[in-house]
């Protein structure tokens, strides 16, 4: 398989633009469907069942905490994959490329550092890949790409509108549409105490 090639998708892999070690997968989507089937392939076919002697699969959760923590692996897995094909079909957009300019459109001037973007888009990964997909956006001129900042581009806020508009009209349809008020609301506040910047 060619060491440009997204194992999960095909796709082709952005090539890092500098030293270090390369990007595996194309996009965060894939890397977390990756993640999915390293797992499933560990618990084996029959972790979802009890053991014949009764025992769990998995001793360190009970059934109903495996439960929560897979559904939530396996619904955050199956909507960015979803996600992601559909802001590349309709906008030329990968979901990390998304993130970005989502990003520089909420910082004052338009702009960030490299170095914290790195630490907060997705996916994470470093500067090296954080560089790569603001190269591929600056080639697009939806971003200027200087010294250590990268700036958001007039065209890329009119193509980020377009496609913050597909966005949310897929997460509305993939999550909001199927919970109702209360369960939007204990979600809310389930992410919120759970989330890296809650307090312990």
């Amino acid at each position: 398989m060619p060491t440009d090639e997204c194992p999960v998708c095909r796709r082709p892999v952005p090539a890092p633009d500098g030293p270090g070690r390369p990007a595996r997968y194309c996009s965060s989507a894939c890397r977390q469907r990756a993640y999915r089937a390293r797992r499933d392939a560990w618990a084996g076919p029959g972790a979802d069942a009890a053991a014949p002697s009764g025992k769990q699969q998995v001793p360190h959760l009970t059934e109903q905490e495996l439960q929560a923590w897979r559904g939530m692996l396996e619904v955050q897995s199956n909507a960015l994959a979803r996600l992601d094909a559909e802001m590349r079909e309709r906008a030329g957009l990968s979901i990390s490329e998304f993130d970005v300019l989502c990003r520089l459109r909420g910082a004052s001037g338009r702009r960030r550092r490299l170095s914290d973007l790195a630490r907060e888009a997705t996916p994470p990964g470093g500067v090296r890949v954080l560089m790569s997909l603001v190269g591929r956006l600056a080639q697009r001129r939806l971003v200027t790409r200087l010294a250590d900042e990268a700036v958001l581009t007039d065209k890329g806020e009119r193509v980020l509108r377009f496609a913050a508009d597909v966005h949310f009209a897929g997460v509305k349809a993939l999550f909001i549409a199927r919970l109702s008020e209360d369960e939007v609301e204990q979600l809310a506040g389930l992410w919120a105490r759970l989330g890296p910047d809650a307090r312990r």
